[in-house]
This record gives structure tokens, sequence and C-alpha cells, in this order.
């Protein structure tokens, strides 16, 4: 009995340490890589570039989830020039926990008959009828994401992000098929195009569509011209006559001008798109997981996606708490652990490990079985197991 105590304590201690080292691990930064896709609509075949977050091809992570997560999607115009910038702006604020880790979707423009097709694709035409940006349109919505929803595990939170004529394409695609997507960043974008053919467009829309539950940012540097003047015409109308539902913020940045507003702008619409997502720090102090929930169960309320509880919370509290020889409040947060992840090994460890420091071995026993159920190859479940058969 001593023996298994101290091996047991000896193994609480280990998980806290083991926790904290966890939790400081920074995230590798990778680029990405090329993918096509055979576009019926364009009649073409479009380049895109793909980047997966931190351990996406992992299975069963430290703590015994075997459950594979699912990415919010951040979609990316001119992929060639902003591509790697995003990467290096989603990794960070993911590794800091400001936003989640997203799957970033980068689509470049391309030659059509020999020449740049960029302004065909992302600038709406006076002549509705020979719309290239409708085609483009069209080939994002009802042949890239259902390939992506298909290929990768996807949320149902997309964000398309553009800049100057990607940012019009932005607002464009906001008018014309919000349904399509989450979020929107327009960064500096080109609204005084066709004398401010979208700004119009935006003022009819809002209109008619009162319940436009969508999130919308809009940066803007220190422009001048059409760009400036267009852009502060479409935040008047947001101002004036904005859909109740709608969640938009105006981000002006009158130090940056056209290029430089891209880096600023796009970390800070994307940490207000998810803001609230880094959990308070007093929420983790007093090792109520149940307070963690809310938090977590608000967020996915705002987000229109289920945002789980991360498993390292249950077992960071678990064992704080075991500890502390509080055997009936620990108890129950392993069975909330087991209640949001009905398939892992972790929790039936941890109440295991709970029995066994009240002597209740043949409960302790059932609870490392259950464990071995869901993942057989749980060292720490079968170790202890064999421990108490050999007692």
């Amino acid at each position: 009995m001593k023996i298994l105590l101290a091996t047991l304590l000896a193994t609480v201690f280990f998980m806290l340490g083991f926790i904290a080292q966890a939790v400081a691990q920074p995230a590798a930064l990778k680029t990405g890589d090329l993918d096509h896709i055979n576009s019926e609509v364009l009649a073409e075949t479009r380049q895109i570039y793909i980047h997966l977050p931190n351990g996406y091809h992992e299975g069963n992570d430290k703590q015994g989830v075997d459950e594979r997560k699912q990415y919010p999607v951040l979609l990316v115009l001119d992929a060639e020039w902003n591509f790697r910038k995003v990467v290096g702006i989603v990794d960070n604020l993911s590794a800091s926990e400001r936003i989640p880790p997203h799957i970033i979707i980068g689509i470049p423009n391309t030659l059509r008959a020999g020449r740049p097709a960029r302004i065909q694709d992302l600038a709406p035409s006076m002549n509705t009828a020979e719309d290239g940006a409708s085609s483009f349109l069209s080939f994002i919505a009802d042949e890239l994401i259902p390939h992506l929803d298909q290929t990768y595990r996807t949320e149902p939170h997309y964000t398309l992000l553009g800049h100057s004529m990607g940012g019009l394409f932005t607002i464009y695609a906001l008018l014309e098929r919000p349904e399509s997507f989450a979020a929107f960043i327009a960064i500096s974008p080109s609204l005084g195009r066709n004398n401010q053919q979208q700004v119009a467009r935006a003022s009819a829309v809002f209109a008619e569509q009162a319940n436009l539950n969508k999130n919308l940012h809009v940066v803007l540097g220190n422009e001048g011209g059409n760009t400036q003047a267009g852009t502060e015409a479409l935040v008047s109308i947001l101002e004036q006559a904005a859909p109740e539902k709608l969640k938009w913020q105006f981000h002006p940045m009158v130090s940056e001008d056209h290029v430089s507003v891209f880096l600023p702008g796009t970390y800070k619409a994307m940490e207000a798109i998810f803001d609230g997502w880094k959990i308070p720090e007093a929420y983790l102090t007093d090792l109520d997981i149940s307070i963690v929930e809310r938090h977590y169960a608000a967020l996915s309320d705002k987000l229109g996606f289920d945002v789980p509880v991360p498993a390292r919370y249950y077992t960071e509290f678990g064992y704080k708490i075991l500890a502390t020889q509080e055997y009936d409040y620990a108890q129950w947060t392993f069975e909330q652990y087991a209640a949001a992840y009905p398939h892992a090994a972790g929790p039936h460890v941890g109440m295991g490990d709970v029995q066994l420091m009240q002597g209740a071995f043949e409960a302790a026993q059932a609870a490392y079985k259950a464990a071995l159920e869901r993942n057989a190859n749980n060292t720490r479940a079968q170790h202890m197991l064999d421990t108490l058969l050999k007692r």
C-alpha cells in the first residue's frame, strides 16, 4: 500500500509538472503546401496555398484525448503577396491563445489568356452580365469551400480576408453571398471604384437584410483619394443603417500607408473577431471547471461552432485538487472531463488515481480498465493496473 501511494503521489506531482511544461511549448512556424482545384465555374485549374495548424496530423494528444480537432478557416486573397504574412500573424496569435488555430487557405491570382486576371476576378463590374467577380465568388463559395470541407477538418466558420482590391471583393462577398462566410476583413478596400458602386449596394442590402448576422472588420490606412473617400462613405452607412445583428468595427490606422497597414490591420481584425478567446486568468485560479465550461459555452454561442474546453484544464484542475486530497471534488472534475470527452482515456486514469488515493483498489482497477478500453496504448493506465493486480 505504501509503495502504491508513493508511486501515485509521484505521478500526481509529475502530472502537475508536465502540465506546466506542456502549456509553455511554443508553436512551430510552417508556411504551407501547394494544391490545385479544378474549377468548372472558371473553366480553369486554380492553385491554392494551404497551411495546417501545429498538431493537425496528430492523433491522441498527451492527455489521452482521441477526438480529432476541427479548425476555423481563414481564406486569404492575393495570396502570392499576403499568405506568408498571414501565417505568421495567425500562428503568433494562436500560440498566445488570443485566437484559435486556423486552417489558412491562400488564393493566389492567376493569368488568363496570358494576362493577369486579378482585376477581372476581384473587381465587380458595372456590367453585371460580364461580372468576373461573380464567377470568382461562385468558385470560392460553391467549389472551394465544399472542397475544403470534404478534405480537411473544418469548422463552419470561414473568414474572408482581402486588402486593397481584395478588400473591395471582400465587401462584395458580404453583400452578395454572406451565407458562405462567418467573418469579413476588408483592409483599405478600393471602394472608390466604379463611383463607389459597392457602397451604394451596401446601403440597399442593409435595408433589405435586417437579420444580417455576420462579423465585419474594416481597416483603413492613411490613404487619401478614392480609397479613403469610399471607405469612409461605407463606414458612414454602417454607422447610420447597419443591420442590428451585424457585428462590425472600423479600425482607422492613420500612421500606416496603403502597404504597411496590412500587417497591423490583419492582426487587429483577427484578434477582434475572436475577442474573448483567451480565458481570463481569474477563471483558472479557483479550480472550478464549471466556470471554464461556461466561458467556452459562451464562446460557442458567439462564434457559431462548438468550442470545447481544452482537455488540459480538466487534467490540471483534477490533479491540483487531488494533491490537496479533496477526493470528491477531484472525482467530480474528472467526471466532467469524461462527459466532455467520452472517448478519452485521460479522465478514467484520473478517476483511478482518485480511488487509489483513498484505498479503493477495486474501483481504481475498474477505472484503469475503462481507460484502456478507450486507449489500449495508455501506458499510465496499464502500469497502474499491473501494479494493483500484483499487490
